[in-house]
């Protein structure tokens, strides 16, 4: 598990553990993956520190992975900071690195895991995206690449594998409430977002760790290539509630700070 050190990641954690997975927590905060690992059910679990944008720690996993073969199931929700701002503010170095930090890792972590499944005969991957692939958002030009990019090559992975038994996954959250949301927004900003689609409230880290167990599952076998939202209906309203903000901005003569209200969009 990929990014499993806090919130949406260590919700995904949990629940595979209760579902009977013996896991690998694999993030940046030895402190936060070992504050998981704890609250795991079942014996059996690890973690490993690692930042994937380095090289070596990259090549840690890998050769980790590598020892531990087959590794029956790939959960990823990596995420490096991105830039936030308007396309015309970002730089093509920023929107570049952006790519290389969220997406690269993904193809060597593949190399490394697809021997074992292969020969198993068995594989599961699921890449946690954002609504906002499909959508589009203000001021996240960056993130929206590089979540489109991993959603093209988990599509490009099942098409690939799916004779071997593997299967590959993109499940796309909507805002879901959690500790880094409602520290990153005022409560007004949290409550407007997640009453912003069908349900009127934010999603659940539990309901979208609910998700990626259905895909992981072994009668999931024919489930893959698909992105399964998980945003409690954002996308049906998310044009008419561009066009509001849009209205308003004109209505009162400017523009947002690309730094502030550009960042409220589904995530």
């Amino acid at each position: 598990m990929v990014g499993g050190g806090r919130d949406l990641g260590a919700a995904v954690a949990r629940r595979l553990a209760t579902d009977g997975a013996t896991l690998l927590l694999v993030g940046r905060d030895t402190r936060s993956l070992e504050g998981v690992q704890a609250q795991l059910d079942g014996s059996g679990h690890d973690h490993l520190a690692a930042d994937l944008t380095d090289p070596a720690d990259l090549a840690r996993l890998c050769a980790h992975l590598h020892r531990v073969a087959p590794v029956d199931v790939v959960v990823t929700g990596l995420r490096v900071r991105e830039p936030w701002a308007r396309l015309e503010h970002t730089g093509a170095e920023a929107l570049a690195d952006a790519l290389a930090d969220n997406v690269a890792y993904l193809a060597d972590v593949i190399r490394a895991v697809l021997p074992g499944q292969r020969q198993a005969g068995f594989g599961r991957w699921v890449v946690l995206s954002s609504a906002v692939a499909a959508l589009g958002g203000e001021g996240q030009g960056a993130y929206v690449a590089q979540k489109a990019a991993l959603e093209g090559l988990v599509r490009t992975l099942a098409l690939e594998e799916g004779r071997h038994g593997i299967t590959a996954n993109v499940v796309a959250p909507g805002f879901v409430e959690t500790d880094a949301t409602r520290t990153a927004y005022p409560p007004e900003v949290v409550h407007t977002l997640g009453a912003a689609n069908a349900l009127g409230r934010a999603v659940r880290p539990a309901e979208v760790a609910h998700a990626v167990a259905l895909l992981v599952h072994p009668d999931a076998g024919a489930i893959t290539g698909t992105t399964l939202p998980v945003t409690g209906g954002t996308e049906l309203g998310w044009a008419i509630g561009a066009a509001v903000r849009g209205a308003r901005r004109t209505a009162g003569g400017g523009r947002p700070d690309d730094g502030e209200e550009d960042r409220a969009g589904a995530r």
